[in-house]
């Protein structure tokens, strides 16, 4: 009976019901640096039938040097090779100032899912940030929308290396937008205050 008890709560997830939907979408993009490290985050969305690994640029552009994998945030060992020599696989936007990337991908890796897309945001609406931040997976940091701009959006979750490419999800569990960076200052990097840019729909 003790066997069975552990083996059913070793099952469990960690995660509590509120996030639980938003992680099972998000992915942790590993590079293979000698061995297997992760680099940044991604998001899986669909559109037209077709899967895709949503991420920033500056993450997919390390698939020219190394080999890079998508692995499910919280089963971390379930990964899909992302096997991209160049940018021929990668849609790209037309102007590359936008930092972002989405990697067409035939299967998820298992326990992952796409994530639902949802209206723009507006300022004080409630976020999530789930990445993998200093090569930690599942990270999740809440916040609001604390600014939109032409570019994208400020806002004041949690931010640090490994959270690029990473979804914000709203209140209902939608995807929203992906981080691309932390806010740099001339007093220095404010790691609670992140930038995002909108799902690129369109180009998809």
């Amino acid at each position: 009976f003790l066997i069975s008890l552990f083996i059913f709560g070793c099952g469990m997830s960690k995660y509590n019901t509120e996030v639980r939907s938003m992680v099972s979408h998000t992915l942790t993009i590993e590079a293979n640096l000698g061995i297997w490290r992760a680099v940044g985050t991604g998001v899986a969305i669909e559109k037209d039938y077709k899967k895709y690994v949503l991420t920033a640029r500056h993450v997919a552009e390390i698939a020219n040097e190394v080999s890079i994998r998508a692995c499910s945030v919280e089963r971390p060992n379930q990964c899909i090779p992302l096997d991209i020599n160049d940018f021929e696989g990668i849609l790209t936007p037309k102007y590359t100032i936008d930092d972002w990337a989405a990697m067409p991908i035939r299967k998820l890796p298992k326990g992952t899912s796409p994530a639902r897309i949802g209206p723009r945001p507006k300022i004080g609406d409630q976020i999530w940030v789930i990445g993998s931040p200093l090569g930690i997976p599942g990270e999740i940091t809440q916040g609001i929308i604390s600014n939109i701009t032409e570019s994208g959006y400020s806002i004041d979750a949690r931010a640090l290396p490994g959270n690029s490419g990473g979804p914000v999800y709203n209140h209902d569990q939608e995807v929203i937008a992906i981080v691309i960076g932390i806010a740099n200052t001339p007093f220095g990097v404010i790691e609670t205050s992140g930038l995002a840019i909108p799902i690129p729909l369109k180009y998809l």
